[in-house]
């Protein structure tokens, strides 16, 4: 056996405890969904991408099954499917937000508010490269509800870069296509979300998870591989991802929107996937646990306020950032000493000489000061308390 094929048989055992690569989740059982709904899936993806069919080619009545499926109540202990698309497997997950659709599309889809705010734990930055053909900004999607007679499909390119992994520390950047459909079904309000991955992803980066998870502290190195030890040399990519997310009106005499998401993944290393089904759900189920709480939180300030409060982040000096920045690694600096989160080796790599600082550009400064401000907002047990921002108290009622 050569070096390079024991090599790749380790890693092979080895990545199934890290990235996208764990064992299967719980023991699960695992149901595919009917040929109706997948046939029907297929017809929304051919909506999306640079092949995508013509908008006016649209119908909600060709989608009935799956949004039938949405709307039913699903049993807690099954993993849903749709098979694999394009040689990816998927997984499907779905929740209740107790908010109306209005409110969703003011904080998730407000040109001004950066998806860092109700996706941090699955999102580092993002930003629309292109919206119909042109370097411009989507509409304010919630104005577009009141007097909805007929389907309204927008399409963009969106720019990725997503947090690093539980398990591996793996970060990547890509570009996806983006189509949005906003239309009434059955005289409810419904917008699908789709996306399909452009090309290959950029070489998987090496970061730290500092703590829980849900405190949202991330690092970001920049370096090529893989942050698990003894992986560094590893170079895995995004080979290729297509998603269906659902957001749909429920009446229930107080305001609710059912969320259903299908995803679909292939990723690994030397063109192998190791993306499974259980490991396409575990990743959902991150970013949904913390959209729900961001979205249902009673201390985040009006989507209004949130959106002139990111702008003013944004019209800080680049000194200010720098110094809210540095307070805020120092911070982390100290917890990492403390808490002995990582190793003394990587520890002096990333805060001698303010190296990590040093590597940050203007766009991740402000990711990270606008996390923290919402950090704060909603209560949790931030690093650094950003005194400059206003605090809940001074927020209007």
């Amino acid at each position: 056996m050569s070096k390079k094929t024991y090599l790749t048989l380790i890693l092979t055992i080895s990545l199934l405890h890290v990235p996208f690569y764990i064992p299967a989740w719980g023991g699960m059982k695992e149901v595919k969904v009917s040929d109706s709904v997948r046939h029907e899936l297929n017809y929304l993806l051919s909506f999306v991408g640079p092949e995508k069919a013509a908008p006016h080619q649209f119908t909600s009545k060709g989608i009935e099954n799956v949004l039938d499926f949405v709307a039913t109540s699903k049993e807690s202990d099954v993993l849903y499917h749709a098979g694999k698309f394009n040689g990816s497997p998927s997984a499907y997950y779905q929740f209740d937000i107790h908010r109306d659709l209005t409110y969703i599309l003011r904080l998730a889809y407000h040109p001004n508010i950066p998806s860092v705010v109700t996706s941090p734990s699955s999102l580092r930055m993002s930003h629309w490269a292109e919206f119909e053909g042109q370097k411009r900004q989507p509409p304010k999607l919630w104005k577009l509800l009141p007097g909805l007679e007929k389907p309204i499909i927008l399409t963009g390119i969106e720019h990725m870069v997503n947090s690093p992994d539980e398990y591996s520390g793996s970060y990547y950047e890509y570009d996806l296509d983006r189509t949005l459909i906003l239309f009434k079904h059955r005289g409810r309000n419904v917008l699908i979300s789709m996306s399909q991955q452009k090309g290959i992803s950029d070489v998987s980066r090496q970061g730290l998870v500092l703590g829980p998870d849900d405190n949202w502290d991330y690092i970001y190195t920049g370096k090529p591989g893989i942050a698990k030890s003894g992986f560094s040399w590893v170079r895995s990519y995004m080979y290729d991802s297509y998603s269906i997310a659902f957001y749909s009106e429920i009446e229930t005499g107080k305001p609710m929107v059912r969320f259903g998401v299908f995803k679909w993944l292939r990723a690994g290393f030397q063109k192998i996937n190791f993306a499974r089904r259980s490991n396409i759900y575990k990743g959902i189920i991150r970013f949904a646990d913390v959209f729900k709480e961001v979205l249902e939180s009673p201390g985040l300030p009006d989507p209004t306020t949130l959106a002139q409060t990111c702008r003013e982040i944004e019209q800080l000096s680049d000194e200010q950032l720098q110094q809210i920045v540095a307070a805020y690694l120092k911070s982390i600096e100290l917890r990492c000493q403390k808490e002995d989160l990582i190793s003394k080796k990587r520890e002096k790599e990333l805060f001698a000489n303010q190296h990590y600082l040093n590597l940050l550009d203007r766009q991740e400064m402000e990711s990270i000061v606008i996390l923290e401000y919402v950090k704060q907002m909603l209560g949790k047990n931030q690093a650094t308390k950003l005194t400059y921002l206003p605090t809940a108290s001074d927020l209007p009622k």
